[in-house]
């Protein structure tokens, strides 16, 4: 345990009557129990501890923020499984414990399992259901269902792909679950390498943004396609105030890949950035047409 962590809970331990502590918890592991109380509110067991999950606790999973605790405690079994629901599946619990060493949760983060795979696509086989493809030789079906959704195939810019462009000899990565009874893996999530996007308009994206604070640091990676024409590549990385104004950080010069044409990578990196900024995007101007990505706050 972090050792400032562990100084808190012993502070907080030494202000509060022992009957009445409440320490910071968490726990991740199998859930084992999921059981609905009067009023709303649920009882998870994960391993072989309680977990109280109030009305109005948001319940995440990989692709969706809330699905409710209506969700957490459906009873359909996802695609492979026999088990009801989450039941077997692992939980990420963070909130509260109790002398009696019941938590109070916070936030419960809920999913079948948690299997990733590097490979490359392979040849499909007889039989094989339509719309799924093979990894490695191991047969992916992608899950649709509203506590667990595939979003779309995108590519490692971060743009959507057609799946039909995710041919045998493409690199991927992929996301979900493997179900021993149909032997089959179900993927909320497929990642191909050097595939074009679908859409040919100019776009840009960020695949990841963090910084620290106290230094004004910030790093900004991702990637633009649809690029067309002669010229570098600039990207603007910019921060949203809480005015709605969008004033310039700074830029940098995309990097073109040579084995994707129109595509290109780029890193920001700056320092001394103040006031350090809670959102940003980017945006590249090419030819009079502005694409702007998606809005992110960094990570600290």
């Amino acid at each position: 345990m972090n050792i400032k962590l562990t100084a808190a809970i012993l502070a907080l331990m030494a202000l509060a009557p022992i009957a009445d502590a409440q320490v910071p918890a968490e726990t991740e592991g199998t859930i084992t129990n999921i059981v609905s109380n009067p009023g709303g509110s649920v009882t998870l067991t994960v391993m072989d501890i309680t977990v109280t999950v109030p009305v109005g606790t948001p319940v995440s999973t990989p692709t969706s923020k809330d699905i409710g605790l209506a969700g957490l405690v459906n009873p359909t079994a996802f695609p492979g499984r026999t088990q009801a629901g989450f039941l077997g599946g692992t939980a990420i619990v963070l909130g509260n414990a109790a002398v009696d060493g019941v938590i109070t949760a916070d936030s419960v983060f809920a999913e079948p399992a948690e299997n990733v795979v590097l490979g490359i696509v392979t040849p499909a086989e007889v039989g094989d259901p339509t719309g799924s493809l093979r990894v490695n030789g191991m047969l992916v079906q992608f899950l649709n269902d509203p506590r667990i959704d595939f979003d779309v195939p995108r590519n490692d810019l971060g743009f959507e792909v057609a799946l039909a462009a995710v041919v045998p000899g493409t690199a991927v990565a992929i996301e979900g679950y493997y179900s021993t009874e149909t032997n089959t893996f179900y993927s909320f999530l497929l990642e191909a390498v050097e595939v074009p996007a679908l859409n040919p308009a100019l776009q840009v994206s960020i695949l990841r943004a963090q910084g620290r604070t106290d230094r004004g640091e910030l790093e900004v990676r991702g990637g633009v396609s649809g690029i067309t024409g002669a010229g570098g590549v600039t990207v603007q990385i910019r921060q949203v105030r809480p005015n709605g104004t969008t004033p310039l950080i700074g830029t940098v010069a995309a990097i073109l890949d040579p084995l994707v044409p129109g595509t290109a990578t780029y890193r920001f990196l700056a320092q001394g950035v103040t006031p350090f900024p809670t959102t940003v995007f980017a945006r590249v101007v090419r030819a009079g047409v502005t694409a702007n990505s998606d809005r992110v706050s960094p990570s600290l």
